[in-house]
């Protein structure tokens, strides 16, 4: 009974924190991202505050590189489907 509830607790966490997730909690930094098989064709640009839920297909379903830029358009990091991988696995 108990692994049912914790089982069950896990995956409303883990819900409720993709659907609040933000592009710049999950972004790492650009000098930690290695930009040398980086095109204008395999990138899509977001703000830093747009939720993830908003651009996470785009990571699954085209292999998009997401470039997380500020309000001045200055890149402040990237997410690609690695970061999702690695965040999910933590939670």
């Amino acid at each position: 009974m108990f692994n049912l509830i914790n089982t069950y607790l896990k995956k409303f966490f883990r819900f409720y924190k993709s659907k609040s997730l933000k592009a710049k909690n999950i972004m790492i930094n650009p000098d930690e991202f290695n930009i040398n098989n980086l095109t204008l064709a395999n990138t899509y640009k977001v703000h830093e505050e747009i939720f993830v839920k908003n651009f996470i297909s785009k990571i699954k379903n085209e292999k998009l590189t997401i470039i997380v830029v500020d309000n001045k358009g200055k890149t402040k990091g990237y997410i690609n489907e690695q970061q999702i991988k690695s965040y999910y696995a933590k939670i």
